[in-house]
């Protein structure tokens, strides 16, 4: 599923000239009520009362990350500062105490293309940038401002969610939703945005 939806996001949001270099990551930014209502396994039973992080990825025009060269390590320790923090806003909401396995994980795939730039340069600035940009852009926050309030059950109509990202941040945010062929509302799941190589909005 992932798959074929990070290409349809680069398509829309992030086009780049060479496919086999990158230049954008994008930040998914999960809900997790609306995922939990689905699965038997959440933790917390029924996700989070906020937006947590799913992933910081490095892409290339076809929205994979390519093969980078440089070599990482992941050391936990590194982590020590920021921790709390990103097991409130980057845990592994099926089981909570997995976490530092969920953050090993992304920065061993997704690390060697982000220390190419130089804004990152190992586990500890990969993570606290995801972490602050998560803080900048507030979701929640900034749709309930727009009277919008994400439901776990209740449908909702998907172009409201778009509108309302649009003229928060001003740029086109990719809002992922339940299928529903029988008519436009649906339940939210993510929401995608996109950054350049210096984590700034596009």
């Amino acid at each position: 599923m992932h798959t074929l939806l990070i290409g349809l996001i680069v398509s829309s949001l992030c086009a780049m000239n060479h496919a086999q270099f990158w230049n954008r990551f994008m930040l998914d930014l999960i809900w997790t009520p609306s995922n939990c209502s689905a699965e038997s396994k959440c933790d917390p039973p029924g996700g989070y009362n906020n937006f947590i992080i799913g992933g910081l990825w490095p892409v290339n025009s076809m929205g994979l990350t390519p093969t980078c060269q440089k070599k990482v390590n992941f050391d936990l320790s590194r982590l020590a500062l920021v921790k709390e923090k990103l097991l409130n806003s980057w845990p592994d909401y099926h089981n909570k105490t997995m976490s530092p396995e969920l953050w090993k994980w992304n920065y061993l795939k997704f690390g060697p293309c982000a220390v190419e730039t130089r804004l990152i340069k190992n586990e500890f600035t990969y993570f606290l940038y995801a972490w602050i940009r998560w803080k900048k852009i507030d979701l929640l926050k900034k749709l309930e401002a727009k009277g919008i309030k994400p439901h776990d059950s209740k449908l909702q109509s998907k172009m409201a969610f778009e509108k309302a990202l649009k003229e928060a941040y001003g740029f086109k945010a990719l809002v992922i939703c339940t299928e529903n062929s029988g008519g436009l509302n649906s339940k939210l799941l993510e929401v995608i945005v996109c950054f350049n190589r210096t984590l700034s909005f596009r």
